[in-house]
């Protein structure tokens, strides 16, 4: 009798909720209070570092290069080469000279002949060697030299056949060989060159 009224009087401990509901199934209310995390991931150490890969490069699509406009082009300054040179005077002097000699052998003068000859001999080596040495090369010294000597070549052969000191034949021969290395060359540059290149513009 005396341990039941102790038993009622003494006071009763309050209980939380979650606690007595423990006691019905406490696998399953440990599972829901604790977090999913602790019982499937491995806890990390604290000297671990976590990298994350930025996703801006996934994201954004690849920037494509503006194209130049037609203003920012013509502002673009021009190279310009030299071509008031030594070189190109003297190969212009060079074909200068190419009637004078025709008009010297016609003439029967070929003192003047022989001396215009080796004029046009000793200026074609001065002009590439001053071209190479001093960087005086330019396209159209390049034009203008291999032109000269066929346009000498040329008149030597026109007129020493006019004049009865050439076989025609042999005459005939020189200047076709001139003629098929001009057109082979020209074959050739036409056939070496790079397809050009079309440029779209998207509507």
């Amino acid at each position: 009798m005396k341990l039941g009224l102790l038993l009622r009087q003494a006071p009763k401990l309050h209980v939380p909720p979650t606690l007595s509901r423990l006691s019905i199934s406490p696998t399953l209310r440990i599972h829901r209070l604790a977090p999913t995390s602790s019982f499937h991931r491995p806890h990390r150490r604290q000297h671990e570092q976590i990298y994350y890969r930025p996703l801006t490069s996934q994201t954004q699509p690849p920037s494509s290069s503006p194209r130049p406009t037609k203003e920012a082009s013509e502002k673009k300054p021009t190279i310009r080469e030299n071509i008031y040179t030594l070189p190109n005077f003297l190969t212009l002097s060079r074909i200068a000279a190419c009637p004078v000699l025709g008009w010297a052998i016609l003439a029967d003068d070929f003192v003047l002949a022989t001396g215009l000859l080796a004029y046009a001999g000793i200026t074609d080596l001065v002009d590439g060697f001053l071209a190479r040495r001093y960087s005086m090369q330019s396209v159209l010294g390049t034009i203008l030299d291999p032109a000269a000597d066929k346009i000498l070549m040329t008149t030597l052969a026109v007129t020493l056949t006019m004049h009865g000191l050439l076989p025609l034949p042999l005459t005939v021969i020189i200047l076709g060989r001139d003629v098929l290395l001009s057109l082979s060359a020209f074959y050739i540059r036409y056939t070496t060159l790079p397809n050009p290149v079309r440029h779209s513009i998207a509507c």
